[in-house]
């Protein structure tokens, strides 16, 4: 039997999670936690994230619905919080992704409609490859790494944890990007990046 699912969050990201988990027959769904209830009506506001201790760790799992990758970190410092209780999360894979062989994904990442995902890639824990991303063979993708829609990861690229690349944004094959980094939406990464910061244009360059 499926274990029951709660989902952290209550935004739009979260909406289109719920979304997947349905696709995947995931009915066994609890509700939501937020500061408040908010606009989503197929799963019931259950309230904040405190509420998930009432709950017995070994029946649910917890699902990120967080979509904003800041520099705070909170959604990975969340996703922690609850690790440290004894909680699982959910890794969720739409059925509308391709997922090729040899490729590990790992905990609490979730993986839109219409990604690509090559042979020999690894995805690290509480990531999101957002709608129509593609991600070529063997890369190697950090915690909490966000892959925005319609971007595109070339082949052998290395990126670092908590860092987002922007939709449509490219980055060439054969390129490392360590952790800390925004790649501002459209920009094309042609070489490595080696310090924290936001890098935007083509070819990308830093501008924070």
């Amino acid at each position: 039997m499926k274990k029951k699912v709660i989902v952290l969050g209550g935004g739009d990201h979260a909406k289109v999670v719920i979304n997947l988990l349905l696709k995947l027959n995931y009915t066994n769904i609890i509700g939501y936690t937020d500061f408040k209830e908010t606009n989503i009506k197929s799963i019931p506001w259950i309230g904040r994230d405190e509420e998930i201790t009432k709950y017995d760790k070994k029946t649910i799992l917890l699902v990120l619905g967080l979509g904003k990758i800041d520099t705070n970190n909170k959604r990975y410092e969340i996703f922690i919080r609850f690790k440290k209780m004894g909680y699982k999360f959910m890794t969720v894979i739409s059925p509308y992704a391709m997922v090729n062989s040899n490729v590990r994904i790992k905990e609490g990442t979730v993986i839109m409609d219409g990604t690509v995902i090559n042979v020999g890639t690894n995805i690290g824990y509480a990531s999101i490859i957002n709608t129509g991303a593609i991600i070529e063979h063997d890369c190697m993708l950090g915690d909490n790494v966000h892959i925005a829609p319609g971007a595109v990861v070339c082949g052998n690229v290395e990126i670092g944890n908590n860092t987002m690349v922007g939709a449509n944004a490219t980055i060439i094959q054969g390129v490392k990007i360590c952790k800390d980094v925004l790649v501002g939406a459209g920009s094309v990464v042609t070489k490595s990046i080696l310090f924290s910061g936001i890098y935007k244009g083509i070819p990308a360059g830093k501008i924070k």
